[in-house]
């Protein structure tokens, strides 16, 4: 059932408040897929091509509450939009209209079709109290979509897959109920996009690279994030800081400032952003001083611990350092070349001098096996 802008807004004004978001990843997808523009190329980018020829993209309108920065405050973690079809319009020249849900999801869950049936039919209950009396005679359709990352790649994108039924009974029973998902695992570029302005594609292209990252052993090998610096720069010329703060705040909650995920984006960055990420890294250790003094440094820094804490925030800064740094080296190792030796992990875990370390871990992202990385420098 199509609906008109006037029905739209009395659909929204009896709409519930939106539950709170129950991770970063919630946040950042929210943050910056709630922009219609940048939803428009993940659209494009995931929806088969016979889906996208009905749709009119330059229509979209988000219909979720406004989102705010992700570190302020609670939002929902799905998206809802509107979004016009193409070709011959109703009587009175309205165009039809459908929905168009866009969520994520970080983790496997085996009931997710499930999920979206339940997602979908509150959404149908809303419009129903929307538009009685007199009560409407359909609903609206639902296109959703979701953001599959590593942990949930196998997730079920069919109601009827999870419906408990023999197989030798299945066809004859048939699908008494059915939702289809759409998913996209995030595996792909979407700088090939061909119509979106530059913004808007760099801010999609360093937020499903994160995205794809987390968790995800074979990220570390992903040629994306070597290239995720220039976007960075793009970002900041077309948005300002407050975006560039979010997405880099977003990558060292989740993946730490030691992580070889964070050091490979760190070498790519430009002076401008990298400034930016210097500031937040510091803004984000001094919190964690002050909320983790009684229980030592949190953050990767269990050598400052072990100084004490009188002589801690002092001495352990540098060895904190030191200790990101050869996590970062031997976390890298273990990506590219498989089981550390002994002896190797010691040596690195025992080196305190941070230049020395940052040699290694450079030479670690091109090397052929792990003797290349240090022989070479000990000659």
């Amino acid at each position: 059932m199509a609906f008109t802008g006037t029905q739209l807004a009395s659909f929204r004004s009896v709409r519930s408040k939106p539950p709170i978001p129950r991770t970063r990843h919630d946040l950042i997808v929210r943050f910056v897929l709630g922009r219609p523009k940048a939803a428009a190329i993940e659209m494009r980018h995931a929806l088969p091509a016979a889906v996208l020829s009905k749709l009119d993209l330059d229509s979209l309108r988000c219909d979720s509450s406004s989102f705010a920065r992700p570190r302020r405050g609670p939002l929902d973690s799905d998206l809802l939009f509107t979004v016009n079809l193409r070709g011959p319009r109703r009587s009175g020249r309205i165009p039809y209209s459908i929905y168009f849900s866009l969520d994520h999801q970080s983790s496997l869950d085996h009931l997710f079709p499930w999920r979206t049936h339940v997602y979908t039919g509150e959404l149908w209950g809303r419009h129903i109290a929307a538009h009685s009396p007199p009560r409407p005679h359909r609903l609206p359709f639902v296109l959703p979509l979701v953001l599959v990352q590593h942990p949930a790649r196998n997730l079920p994108t069919r109601l009827s897959d999870i419906l408990e039924v023999p197989d030798h009974v299945r066809e004859a029973f048939g699908t008494p109920f059915e939702a289809v998902v759409h998913f996209d695992d995030l595996s792909r570029s979407v700088l090939d996009d061909p119509v979106a302005d530059p913004g808007h594609l760099a801010l999609v292209e360093i937020t499903r690279t994160l995205l794809y990252a987390y968790r995800n052993p074979g990220a570390i090998d992903d040629p994306r994030l070597a290239t995720l610096g220039p976007l960075f720069d793009t970002v900041l010329r077309y948005f300002g800081a407050r975006e560039v703060e979010e997405l880099l705040a977003y990558a060292l909650h989740v993946f730490g400032e030691g992580s070889p995920i964070v050091a490979i984006i760190l070498q790519t960055l430009g002076r401008g952003v990298k400034e930016l990420y210097m500031t937040l890294a510091d803004k984000l250790r001094a919190e964690g001083r002050k909320t983790g003094r009684a229980e030592g440094r949190k953050t990767g820094r269990a050598e400052g611990r072990k100084t004490g804490r009188a002589e801690g925030r002092k001495e352990g800064r540098a060895e904190g350092r030191a200790a990101a740094k050869a996590e970062a080296v031997l976390g890298l190792l273990r990506h590219r070349q498989g089981a550390i030796p002994a002896a190797v992990r010691r040596r690195v875990l025992s080196t305190s001098d941070e230049q020395l370390l940052q040699r290694w871990f450079d030479r670690a992202l091109t090397a052929g096996s792990v003797e290349d990385v240090f022989e070479p420098l000990d000659a």
